[in-house]
């Protein structure tokens, strides 16, 4: 009997170890997009297999198949590479939370009209959400009012604070606007999902089914408090332990997740501004699919419905005077107030139940025209406004226009309206426009709206679609289709497209931070090659100096040459721009070189020195006193004691360059602005004998 004791305490032994590896096998997600053991199938394949049960049903889908089926691989790899998070803390605290995610969420729709609203849309939105939120994040010195060292040593805290409300932003609308029944095996009786409960994974349901909460119960506001009740069941809790040495941090996270936003979150506009880049990029790019059920009517559709029936009963009359619009150019300019106030007039007397409701604001008004690309913007303004002058045969007047290309109004050319018989012009020094009256300005929309990040210089805007379609609504039907992002979140456009900031829409049209134009931002991004609003005593800009602007906006975009941390090499300050000299055009250089890159005359290897004076040649810098082409800027630290000293180039208005613009690096000071002889001299004298 003794022989066989040890044999049976090894066997025992072994069943437990197995049964414990098998338990954490299955409580452990599998790694983002994968499915260990499972037949691999072509994406068509599987999207057909997620939806091909009928009647609305769609199949519970693993994190793996979720990821593959909304083609998410790109945007999860760039989201790795962009949080600048070591491999192994990515695979145990931010991957975990990924998949667990993608399982609660499945393949809902992020809206029922707006954007993302189509099968698989939630889950690609806030992916795009929170890869935009962590690249913004590298702009931001966290804590705010932080010292160099502490912005330093807690940067992966506030990086992991922006990820998860990035990622948990959006799951409140899971339980305020969706209602959801799930069966566990074919033709059970349904049964309601309580979001709250636990994932439809973890439920055991086999199959699930969306219908769209009743306009009367959903609540906008509160949609943004529940995420906080699900944080524990989306983050590993080393994750949240991790978050929990650092209260501040942790403090900053669940207020935003509650809500709690407005005045004590500093995670909240980080967040907000990548929400409503994703939001923009989808309303402008995206697809037009919505999901089976959706009831809603978009409200850009009723928009155009409502502008088509008041042309045809006449009550939007054309090229004469007193008219409510004039033709040039296969375009309608509109009186912009006289078009609002008609539209709006012409929806609420057609408005049905099922309907969301109508904005009370024109700028709301020109806000969707503009996400929707249905209106042309003023180039020389870069906004929805024209101020025209309109010159008939016996008339003359100045009015604050929209303007409309026909495409988007007629779908048969045929149909088109005759040309104006006089003249259309833009006012002369046309600036923001005013609401649409004649004959006065008044004060008209704010700052234009950019996207919310860094433009990519080198990078074309891979998704956008045919002429026709970038002036006209793809108002697709609703079909069981998953549909993946365009281009994926990591090629956010840099194509501009603008819009005017408003104020918020009511609670029954849209929550506010999904609005693509909630926000204001800096100006526009720039081409290729930046296109540059040289000032009148510029000197020649020379091609290596475009050269260089340009692989200095591209590595910004792509975090490849960091920014307002110790050790950077570019600094943004009051002044602008600082580009410590002369490490930046030295790097450049040899990045050039490296490359194989000519320096705009045929020859490789061009010194940094000449590089810097192209530069200040192209008269984009800030020259200090005495004719100094450089700027001295103490590092100040704790307790405001000067650290060091550095020397810069500052290029002024780096909104031409980079967009947004940074907050500036408070630990940077203008050297001049320390009297103490003596302390300044000891700062000069460690700054020239550091190695």
């Amino acid at each position: 009997m003794n022989t066989w004791l040890p044999w049976i305490f090894f066997s025992a032994a072994a069943a437990i170890l197995i049964w414990m590896w098998r338990d954490r096998k299955r409580s452990t997600p599998a790694p983002t997009g994968s499915d260990s053991g499972q037949p691999q199938l072509s994406v068509e394949a599987l999207r057909r297999k997620l939806g091909d049960l009928g009647d609305g049903w769609l199949r519970v889908a693993s994190a793996g198949e979720l990821v593959t089926a909304c083609a998410l691989e790109s945007t999860l790899t760039h989201l790795r590479r962009e949080s600048k998070l070591s491999p192994a803390a990515f695979e145990r605290d931010i991957a975990p939370a990924v998949d667990r995610f993608l399982e609660y969420v499945q393949l809902l729709p992020a809206s029922e009209s707006h954007h993302h609203a189509h099968v698989g849309g939630l889950a690609a939105h806030v992916l795009e959400t929170t890869l935009a939120a962590v690249r913004l994040r590298n702009g931001f010195l966290l804590p705010p009012g932080g010292t160099a060292e502490e912005i330093d040593e807690l940067r992966d805290h506030w990086t992991y604070g922006v990820l998860f409300g990035a990622l948990l932003h959006d799951l409140g609308k899971v339980v305020s606007d969706l209602r959801i029944e799930w069966v566990e095996k074919p033709g059970d009786k349904p049964r309601p999902w309580l979001p709250l409960s636990g994932d439809l994974v973890a439920t055991g349901a086999n199959a699930y089914r969306v219908r769209f909460a009743p306009k009367s119960e959903r609540d906008y506001q509160a949609h943004r408090k529940l995420p906080l009740l699900l944080l524990h069941r989306i983050v590993p809790s080393e994750a949240l332990a991790f978050l929990g040495r650092q209260p501040a941090v942790m403090q900053s996270l669940s207020d935003y997740l509650s809500g709690e936003d407005a005045l004590t979150s500093a995670i909240a506009p980080i967040v907000q501004r990548a929400d409503q880049s994703s939001a923009a990029r989808n309303l402008k790019n995206g697809s037009r699919a919505r999901f089976p059920s959706a009831t809603a009517v978009p409200l850009v559709e009723r928009m155009r419905d409502a502008m088509r029936s008041l042309l045809a009963d006449g009550s939007l009359p054309l090229n004469r005077d007193g008219a409510a619009g004039w033709v040039q150019d296969e375009a309608v300019f509109f009186v912009a107030k006289r078009v609002a106030d008609a539209v709006r007039e012409r929806m609420l007397a057609r408005l049905e139940a099922s309907d969301d409701g109508v904005p009370s604001s024109n700028d709301r008004l020109f806000d969707v025209w503009q996400d929707y690309q249905v209106v042309e913007p003023n180039p020389a303004t870069g906004q929805a406004i024209w101020q025209m002058v309109v010159r008939g045969k016996d008339y003359c007047h100045s009015l604050a226009m929209l303007k409309f290309p026909l495409s988007a109004l007629f779908d048969d050319p045929q149909a088109y309206p005759a040309e104006f018989a006089g003249r259309l012009e833009p006012q002369a020094g046309d600036r923001d426009a005013g609401d649409g009256t004649s004959g006065e300005r008044k004060e008209g929309p704010r700052r234009t709206i950019r996207e919310p990040r860094f433009g990519r210089a080198s990078e074309p805007d891979a998704v956008a679609g045919s002429a026709e379609a970038s002036t006209k609504p793809n108002l697709a039907p609703s079909a069981m289709q998953i549909d993946a992002p365009r281009g994926g979140a990591e090629e956010l456009p840099t194509q501009a497209h603008p819009t005017t900031v408003t104020e918020h829409a009511d609670a029954d049209y849209l929550d506010a931070e999904d609005a693509a134009s909630a926000h204001p931002l800096l100006a526009e991004d720039g081409p290729v090659v930046p296109h540059v609003d040289v000032p009148d005593q510029a000197g020649e800009v020379s091609e290596l100096a475009l050269q260089f602007m340009s692989w200095l906006k591209a590595g910004l975009a792509s975090g490849s040459i960091r920014y307002n941390e110790a050790g950077a090499m570019v600094h943004f300050v009051e002044e602008g721009m600082a580009l410590v000299s002369p490490r930046v055009f030295r790097e450049f250089v040899d990045q050039a070189d490296e490359a194989g890159i000519g320096a705009g005359d045929g020859r490789r290897g061009a010194p940094a020195s000449r590089v810097q004076r192209e530069v200040i040649k192209a008269g984009w810098h800030q020259a200090a006193p005495g004719n100094s082409n450089i700027l001295q800027f103490a590092v100040v630290k704790r307790g405001g004691a000067l650290a060091g000293k550095l020397a810069a180039v500052v290029i002024r208005r780096p909104e031409r360059w980079v967009n947004p613009v940074p907050p500036n690096n408070p630990n940077l000071k203008p050297f001049d602005l320390f009297k103490n002889a003596e302390q300044a001299q000891a700062v000069v004298a460690g700054a020239e004998g550091a190695p």
